[in-house]
């Protein structure tokens, strides 16, 4: 019997006696000891710290926390509003040189420019829905604290700071950070499964009559009771639906049944005003004009697909079929809807669809009928779904030899 039977086991097993391995060991054991437990041992002596701060003081973190954001946010919008009144003041005091466009990357607001024989990166502004080919005259104006860095200032550019709008946008942003960490915090600090600190008992005093303690300020006691009152109501809730799951199966199959032709007439409608639109759509593709556009930025980037249309960005009114293999800068060919100036349809939706086709333009509807019959399924027959399903799994081992149990 080894002495390190009755101790706690080694980090690291031996696993063998050569020197490499006694070597390996020991450089492991001893980063285990001087990394992985102090720090093991630091969380472990902290875990329950907060739990034994009184509650008005993890309100006072809860809400401090969330005011930090807001101060954050603040800073963030001041920031850029700075950043943009400098930009403008540049683009406005400094002399202007021209140069002639390379190529334009629309999605990351750069141009690559020809600048009296140099080849240079100018920042655009941004703002504009503007698109120039190649070839085009280009002012720029130069940073005069970071000679690399330029700025695109015609044509087609707008640097004026708009600070209301940073603001409001910022500030959106801002409350909403700040509302979803102060939920966070107090769902980690104060939620009403956490035990109470200790520090927050009151004693009754003896001999006397019994009062009602506060074991923690009004407010978060209010705020607590409201949770679990709503706690509350969930589980009745809850338990209200598990009797009528398990009730007459007759009746929940004719609700199911019910819904789910209810659900199918909402997807047909839904389909057919799509695919009304889109046919109409094809008929322009067949008959107008086509024009030559230039893929500027796909929708696989989290956008729309974008073109250049004459000196405009636009939006295509679909995404190309292929769009996952075509190249920024590729030429795409589309028609103009002569009843929306500025709407544009790509050209390869005259093409004959087939059945693959027409499953493909109706993806969307299949999807969402697929996953609210499935849902509706799972809340009203969960048991005879999982018969279904037990059944199915015995069929398809049929004839497979079962493991050892």
């Amino acid at each position: 019997m080894g002495r390190h039977e009755r101790e706690e086991p080694r980090p690291y097993e031996n696993t063998g006696s050569g020197s490499f391995e006694r070597a390996l060991l020991a450089f492991l054991g001893f980063w285990h000891r001087n990394l992985v437990d102090p720090v093991g041992d630091f969380f472990s002596r902290t875990a329950d710290k907060p739990w034994g701060l009184p509650r008005s003081r993890r309100w006072a973190i809860c809400l401090s926390l969330g005011a930090l954001t807001l101060v954050l946010a603040v800073v963030v919008v001041q920031a850029v509003i700075q950043g943009d009144q400098r930009d403008y003041a540049i683009t406005t005091t400094q002399v202007v040189e021209q140069g002639v466009l390379l190529e334009e990357d629309y999605a990351a607001c750069v141009m690559s420019i020809d600048l009296q024989g140099r080849t240079i990166a100018a920042e655009t502004s941004c703002a504009t829905n503007a698109s120039f080919p190649a070839g085009t005259r280009v002012s720029v104006v130069q940073d005069p604290t970071d000679q690399e860095r330029f700025l695109v200032v015609d044509p087609g550019q707008d640097w004026l700071p708009m600070p209301g709008d940073t603001w409001l946008v910022g500030g959106l942003i801002g409350v909403l950070l700040a509302f979803f960490v102060v939920l966070g915090v107090h769902r980690l600090l104060l939620h009403s499964s956490i035990p109470d600190s200790p520090l927050d008992a009151r004693a009754v005093p003896t001999g006397a009559d019994p009062v009602e303690k506060h074991p923690y300020p009004v407010m978060s006691g209010a705020t607590d009771g409201f949770g679990e009152s709503w706690e509350a109501r969930k589980a009745a809730v809850g338990n209200g639906w598990l009797r009528f799951v398990e009730g007459d199966v007759r009746i929940r199959g004719s609700l199911l049944a019910a819904l789910v032709i209810l659900v199918t007439c909402l997807a047909i409608g839904l389909g057919s005003a799509t695919h009304a639109e889109m046919e109409q759509d094809r008929q322009l593709a067949r008959a107008q004009p086509i024009v030559t556009t230039v893929l500027l930025e796909k929708s696989s980037k989290g956008t729309s697909t974008m073109v250049r249309f004459g000196n405009e960005a636009v939006m295509l009114d679909y995404e190309p079929r292929w769009e996952i293999f075509l190249e920024i800068g590729q030429d795409i060919q589309v028609v103009e809807d002569p009843q929306r100036p500025g709407r544009l349809i790509p050209q390869e939706m005259a093409d004959e669809r087939g059945l693959f086709g027409i499953l493909w333009d109706n993806v969307p509807t299949i999807i969402g009928w697929i996953v609210a019959v499935g849902f509706l399924a799972w809340l009203f027959v969960p048991r005879e779904l999982a018969a279904v399903g037990g059944s199915l799994d015995r069929f398809l081992r049929r004839g497979k030899p079962r493991g050892r149990h």
